[in-house]
């Protein structure tokens, strides 16, 4: 995600988004796990955790090091992905961040009373990924081809209003970029049906593949 967002200063926030999520699903690795029948993962490990700097990455600088000794949701990061976050990643989001965007705008008062704790957001505004349910009935019911359709009439409907064009065209990259992911997946379904002497395993594969 900091690779893309590297590529694409001084882009529209949107493009920026939706190209850095084509970019990790272009580029992550598409694991199948033996006796898995439902597919997909955040991390390469069987238990792990994204940390996603681009909302929150004051709190990571500050725990790197210290991240296998917590007594509680003790994680275990490589000395290479330490050196890789504390090189490359973390210097390029400081004062870039949902944290920092949200700091600048929100009122002195209302920093004070979040500093006492007397209601906290916190998790929603820098960790929206995931807190929020979106229409997926209407994906399944029509598919992800339907929805970049709808994109790009509402993006040419747009007309003179940027905003709403660039969100749009934000879309269809999102929708384009699922679609690949689902096929990367397929594509390493057939390949490890191509290799198993297991009947029962291979036609899972295959189906998977389908699906």
């Amino acid at each position: 995600l900091t690779e893309s967002y590297k590529l694409t200063e001084g882009e529209p926030q949107p493009a920026r988004f939706a190209k850095a999520l084509a970019h990790v699903f272009s580029n992550i690795p598409v694991i199948v796990r033996e006796d898995e029948i439902i597919v997909g993962c955040r991390t390469s490990s069987v238990k792990g955790a994204p940390l996603y700097p681009e909302n929150k990455s004051a709190w990571i600088e500050e725990n790197l090091d210290g991240f296998g000794e917590r007594d509680f949701q003790r994680a275990q990061i490589s000395a290479d992905d330490r050196r890789e976050l504390r090189d490359d990643i973390l210097p390029y989001w400081r004062g870039k961040t949902v944290e920092d965007r949200m700091n600048e705008i929100m009122p002195a008062d209302l920093q004070v009373e979040m500093n006492k704790m007397v209601f906290t957001m916190m998790m929603q505004i820098t960790y929206g990924i995931g807190h929020f349910t979106m229409n997926t009935s209407q994906i399944l019911r029509r598919g992800l081809e339907a929805i970049m359709e709808d994109a790009k009439q509402a993006e040419a409907e747009a007309g003179s209003d940027e905003s709403r064009a660039h969100f749009f065209r934000a879309a269809r990259v999102v929708c384009e970029a699922a679609v690949m992911f689902a096929r990367r997946h397929a594509e390493e379904a057939r390949r490890l049906a191509a290799l198993t002497d297991d009947p029962v395993r291979r036609h899972e594969l295959e189906q998977m593949a389908v699906v």
